[in-house]
């Protein structure tokens, strides 16, 4: 179905952010410009700063818009196992791959946000924490209920399943028609499962 001018979809705010996010994917924060978002979006650089007093406040507010869309995506993984995460990675990460802009805007910022006065740092410093603190939560549950075959440091473990996620979309964005990103996770999460994981015990009659 098509959209018109006036429709939510094709407002100024909603072009301005799309452009946005292939401007600043393909180019970072730092080389694309608000010149570049204005023609984008079919709009004057005057047109762009109406909405947005800042190529900064482009940028937050696209990265947002972002963590809305994503906050749409994830579960609540609060009383997950990491049986459960584990199980459930594949078709979240599925959803994340079918918008590249998007998973390139993330890994562009990221790289960038290594610069401390980076406008983007604050936002990828949370994004990693919220990311170890839901994957640590579910290997807490585990220890707790007995499921892990041995101890481990869940921060730790937390910080090396997420270095595999994000060392797998990077691979994919570099090589997207070559590299099952999928197959690798489900390899990944398996190996780590048969590994560490306590085998499901089969009830007796």
């Amino acid at each position: 179905m098509g959209t018109t001018k006036d429709s939510p979809a094709r407002s100024p705010r909603s072009r301005i952010l799309t452009s946005a996010s292939s401007v600043f994917a393909t180019r970072g924060f730092n080389g694309g410009s608000l010149t570049d978002i204005a023609g984008g979006a079919d709009m004057t650089r005057p047109g762009v700063l109406h909405h947005y007093p800042s190529k900064q406040a482009v940028l937050l507010a696209l990265l947002e818009e972002r963590d809305q869309g994503l906050q749409l995506l994830l579960p609540d993984t609060e009383r997950w196992t990491l049986r459960e995460l584990l199980a459930g990675l594949d078709e979240v990460f599925a959803a994340i791959l079918k918008d590249r802009e998007l998973v390139q805007l993330a890994h562009v910022l990221t790289a960038e946000a290594a610069s401390a006065d980076h406008p983007a740092r604050p936002w990828v410093v949370r994004r990693h924490t919220l990311l170890r603190q839901s994957l640590g939560t579910a290997i807490e549950n585990s220890l707790e209920t007995g499921e892990l075959a041995f101890p481990v440091d869940p921060t730790a473990l937390a910080s090396a399943i997420l270095g595999v996620i994000e060392g797998i979309e990077n691979q994919w964005l570099v090589s997207p028609d070559g590299f099952d990103a999928r197959g690798a996770l489900r390899v990944f999460c398996d190996v780590l499962a048969a590994g560490l994981i306590q085998p499901t015990k089969k009830t007796t009659y």
